[in-house]
């Protein structure tokens, strides 16, 4: 999915899951990690707090399943989700949010 098409604004999605993956080949700790969805500006529309990830030799790879519930989308326009560790971005992408004139059909 890369992007979301509302009929109005402000627009709510009941529930949003996004997926990060990171691999390290040395031993690490990623700390104060969230992810944030954040507006073109910078403004933060929604937010969560994840664990703390941790790589060793056995377990390079580490799979990030983060739920939002009730997401709202103050207007069309670009949207970034990021995943924060040790206080920097690690990984981020786009999410369009379109208006669209009819229901798309099922």
């Amino acid at each position: 999915m890369d992007g979301l098409g509302a009929l109005t604004f402000p627009a709510t999605t009941a529930q949003l899951f996004v997926v990060f993956s990171f691999i390290s080949q040395l031993p690490k700790i990623m700390v104060n990690c969230r992810v944030a969805i954040e507006r073109a500006n910078g403004d933060v529309i929604a937010e969560a707090k994840h664990k703390d990830i941790s790589f060793t030799p056995d377990t390079p790879i580490s799979r990030n399943v983060i739920g939002f519930q009730g997401v709202t989308w103050p207007q069309s326009g670009q949207y970034v989700v990021k995943f924060y560790g040790n206080n920097a971005v690690i990984a981020s992408f786009p999410i369009a949010v379109q208006q669209i004139t009819q229901p798309p059909q099922t």
